[in-house]
């Protein structure tokens, strides 16, 4: 069994999360229950290759200097401790988390002064995600030719308890395949609903839309509260 360990990345510089070289005093931030620091200076901002599974309890991010950090690879960053998970930014930065996220308690992102962006496939990440704080955004993106709904491949699964925080969701398809939508946007009405077609009657973040006036291939983008949406 893994012992929980925590650790401080120390390198002005890019890296493996794995690597011991990166960590004060060796101490890779791995195991149930730890705290992953990114907090020390650094003159840029500094990409973590998390280059295999990892687990922590939390995830704090800050630079004294103002520059942003960004987590890639293909991880995953298991969220699992005795304590509810957490990911926050505690200064006015945005946080790329481009590596993928699980776990089965969710996540709050605290109330701290930083705004987190989430571009994984988070879909492993299981249980209600608690938002806080300034921004959080999904991006989310897939091929022209896959028909399956955007929030299913890559959202959290358990739904997000909206507690103070702007809440964003980025859906982009590529390529120009042509595809029927999912769901229609009622004229002069902020309501989304589901169209037959798709045999579901609560709305996705993430789904394609249709509507007078709305250009083809268009996403759920943005959602302020829990009835306004941005497209």
């Amino acid at each position: 069994m893994l012992r929980a360990q925590s650790g401080a990345w120390t390198v002005d510089a890019d890296g493996i999360w794995s690597s011991s070289a990166n960590w004060l005093a060796g101490a890779v931030a791995n195991g149930a229950g730890a705290t992953a620091f990114f907090t020390n200076t650094v003159t840029s901002r500094r990409t973590v290759d998390v280059d295999g599974p990892v687990s922590v309890e939390a995830l704090r991010f800050g630079s004294p200097a103002y520059n942003n950090w960004r987590l890639i690879g293909d991880g995953p960053v298991i969220l699992d401790g005795a304590a509810k998970p957490r990911i926050g930014s505690t200064v006015n930065q945005r946080v790329e988390i481009l590596t993928p996220l699980a776990g089965t308690n969710g996540v709050i992102q605290e109330s701290l002064p930083g705004d987190i962006e989430l571009a994984g496939d988070n879909s492993g990440l299981a249980g209600l995600a608690e938002l806080r704080s300034y921004t959080v955004a999904q991006t989310m993106s897939k091929t022209a030719g896959s028909m399956a709904p955007l929030v299913r491949d890559y959202f959290p699964t358990g739904g997000v308890i909206m507690a103070g925080a702007r809440f964003e969701l980025f859906g982009r398809k590529n390529g120009s395949g042509v595809a029927s939508p999912n769901w229609t946007v009622l004229q002069n009405s902020a309501r989304v609903q589901a169209a037959s077609t798709n045999a579901t009657v609560s709305l996705a973040p993430g789904q394609r839309v249709t509507g007078s006036g709305i250009p083809a291939d268009t996403f759920i983008r943005q959602i302020l509260d829990g009835s306004n949406l941005v497209l």
